[in-house]
């Protein structure tokens, strides 16, 4: 079923006039389309367009269609966040928090793109703060958001969460320590992943955060030392790790 093009140029001019004009000719027009699965619709283009008092009138009559996905396999959200409709995703959240948690193609969620664009860290804290469960939310390859910023090395997001966690779950060991830890379909945590691109600066950070498992093994059997110790670019990484396991270590038998 084809949006009509009626509806389609209204929600890309953002003419709820022209919207309302449109259910009274066809009364029955949004029950039909929200029984599809995979469907374009009128919010989706409003999102597009970022005429967010046409996407709000949407969400107010229907507000199903915030969660679904056309057939690329992206939700409004998603359009609004990679269109750089800012304001827009601001503006979803504000009627629905949880709309930072639909997945979209590859089961990423909008957090999981935000990791991958390190143009949008103050939307990251933001959906953090109003949704701080998305931070368990996994992709079809079991990624968390930090495994993606740690394996396409965006270290500014990454540190960005990884500060966050700490913080966030400060008094909530159990969660700190599974976000910390949790790996991968191939069984690779972040500390995995930040080794496997040969990045310092995420290494030690992760060392220094002593609840990170330096002994956890992957499917293939590797802890993140074996993986540092099969990079081939020389340089002083392994050393780093082992400097800090060692001074991690000492400091917590000393205390």
């Amino acid at each position: 079923m084809e949006m009509d093009e009626r509806s389609k140029r209204a929600a890309e001019t953002g003419n709820v006039d022209a919207l309302y004009s449109f259910i009274h000719d066809d009364a029955n027009v949004f029950k039909r389309i929200d029984k599809m699965e995979f469907v374009d619709t009128s919010l989706h283009v409003a999102a597009v367009a970022g005429n967010t008092g046409f996407a709000m009138e949407m969400m107010n009559l229907k507000p199903s269609f915030a969660r679904k996905l056309k057939l690329h396999g992206f939700s409004p959200i998603h359009l609004a966040l990679l269109n750089q409709q800012t304001q827009m995703v601001i503006d979803f959240l504000s009627v629905d928090k949880d709309l930072i948690r639909v997945k979209g193609k590859g089961g990423f969620a909008v957090l999981h793109h935000v990791a991958l664009d390190e143009n949008y860290l103050h939307l990251l804290s933001r959906f953090l703060d109003v949704c701080p469960n998305c931070i368990f939310d996994l992709t079809v390859e079991r990624q968390t958001a930090s495994h993606i910023a740690a394996e396409k090395n965006k270290f500014e997001a990454f540190k960005a969460m990884l500060e966050w966690i700490q913080s966030a779950f400060e008094d909530n060991k159990s969660k700190r320590n599974k976000i910390l830890n949790f790996q991968d379909k191939d069984g690779n945590t972040v500390l995995h992943l930040a080794a496997s691109i040969n990045h310092p600066q995420m290494i030690k950070l992760l060392i220094e955060c002593k609840k990170v498992d330096r002994n956890k093994t992957n499917e293939s059997g590797f802890t993140a030392m074996d993986v540092l110790q099969r990079q081939t670019i020389g340089d002083n990484s392994v050393n780093i790790l082992n400097a800090l396991a060692y001074e991690v270590t000492f400091t917590l038998l000393v205390k």
